[in-house]
């Protein structure tokens, strides 16, 4: 299936947002794989950083860690503590890029091996199918 990255280049982040005019990252990953016809379940809409990451930590505990990037698969990065996951992602096509938002910068596509975010990576993750 292919996904259509081109309707999230505008897209802004708002906390919450689950589309299809606006996201956070858990509403950016659930949108790229409802379009490759996968229905995640719901995340909740966290109130303060702590809810943030237990929710992120919850809504991965279904997918199967794996060792490195795959196409699609979600990556778990640490943003604001550098031992906690507070955001997410999904790796491309050609498993060398990510796409995710933040506030700071709407929806990015950006190189996993960056200088930014290659110290940041916890961990790479497949949806079971």
């Amino acid at each position: 299936m292919t996904v259509d990255l081109l309707r999230y280049a505008t897209a802004p982040f708002a906390e919450g947002a689950r589309g299809p005019h606006a996201f956070d990252c858990a509403g950016l990953l659930a949108d790229i794989y409802r379009q490759r016809g996968i229905i995640l379940p719901p995340w909740p809409t966290p109130e303060s950083d702590d809810e943030k990451r237990h929710a992120i930590l919850a809504g991965m505990r279904d997918w199967e860690r794996i060792s490195k990037p795959e196409p699609w698969c979600g990556i778990a990065l640490r943003v604001d503590s550098p031992i906690l996951v507070s955001h997410v992602g999904c790796v491309l096509q050609d498993a060398r890029r990510f796409i995710h938002t933040t506030a700071e910068t709407g929806v990015v596509i950006e190189r996993i091996d960056s200088p930014r975010w290659a110290a940041r990576i916890s961990g790479f993750y497949r949806w079971p199918r």
